[in-house]
């Protein structure tokens, strides 16, 4: 659930900030998240890998537990894992920002946003 005036949240696994992550959801070092409406974005959180994970064993537990905490609707990556209690975004660019502004462009127009599996 995006914060008040914006409509998605999105969680972007990130290694520099600039693109998406080539490792996947669990195996990024980084992870931003962004709130997202019809005419910007702006970044809400950034967290570091150890942060979320906390020596837990089980990273895709960790992972719901932060997508549940920061009331996330979509995680924007490359793979998706079923056992993530989200929607995934495969992006059709590794440039986050551009990315982004896709996002912007399809709540905008209202699009059915036919990439997003819940």
């Amino acid at each position: 659930m995006a914060d008040k005036g914006f409509n998605i949240k999105v969680l972007v696994p990130t290694e520099d900030g600039f693109t998406i992550s080539e490792q996947g959801i669990e195996n990024a070092p980084y992870y931003l998240c962004y709130n997202i409406s019809n005419r910007s974005y702006q970044l809400a959180e950034k967290h570091k890998a150890r942060e979320i994970f906390n020596d837990k064993s089980e990273n895709v537990t960790a992972i719901n537990d932060i997508v549940i905490k920061l009331k996330i609707d979509f995680i924007l990556c490359k793979t998706e894992n079923n056992a993530v209690r989200c929607g995934f975004i495969k992006p059709q660019t590794n440039e986050i920002n551009k990315m982004l502004n896709i996002l912007i462009d399809m709540v905008d127009q209202k699009k059915e946003l036919l990439f997003f599996n819940q």
